[in-house]
């Protein structure tokens, strides 16, 4: 066996591996989502050397806390739009830890938001993940809003009845009507006129 030139590190020295992961719960418009997030390393090997983990929001999510499963290991703050969290010594292997990251959700949060969460050593990325969440709720569920509406935005008959008939302002609707394009609120309002 030919002895190692100065400078080549052995294989089976690089075994240390990072890996993040991501979950997402249950979120809900106008008011709060949860993230987990897991930083692993799935080596053979202690990883010595500095590791970050940080998650940085898409609209409609703000950042409210970052809780760590191991707070003498992770140094976490939450930051503009998101978290930081830096390694406080070697990564032992195999080891595992989580990151419960809970967010307020805008009452005008996108239906989906797709969000990114990163390892870092230095200035280079080591592992990512994304996960797209669907947040329901509002004009997410298919409907209008407004009004009760629980189809898209249109009139159930899309006739104009005045000076037709003479009615009154007491019609109210179900949610058992199935009309393309149409929608069903709780009242309808009708005008009196006469010719």
């Amino acid at each position: 066996m030919l002895p190692l030139a100065p400078g080549i590190t052995p294989a089976h020295a690089q075994g240390a591996q990072l890996e993040v992961g991501k979950t997402g719960g249950s979120f809900v418009r106008g008011g709060a989502g949860q993230y987990t997030v897991t930083v692993s390393n799935t080596g053979t090997e202690q990883w010595t050397a500095p590791a970050s983990v940080s998650d940085i929001l898409p609209a409609g999510l703000t950042p409210v806390s970052i809780t760590p499963s191991d707070p003498a290991q992770w140094a976490c703050a939450v930051v503009t739009g998101g978290f930081s969290c830096d390694s406080q010594g070697p990564l032992p292997a195999p080891s595992n830890y989580t990151f419960t990251f809970n967010v307020a959700v805008a009452a005008d949060a996108p239906c989906t938001v797709t969000n990114e969460a990163l390892i870092t050593s230095g200035s280079a990325i080591v592992d990512s993940v994304q996960v797209t969440t669907t947040i329901p709720g509002g004009s997410c569920n298919g409907g209008g809003g407004g009004n009760g509406s629980n189809g898209g935005i249109g009139s159930l008959l899309p006739i104009n009845l005045n000076g037709i008939f003479t009615m009154f302002n007491n019609i109210s609707t179900n949610n058992n009507i199935n009309s393309p394009g149409g929608g069903n609120a709780t009242t309808q309002n009708f005008t009196k006129s006469t010719n």
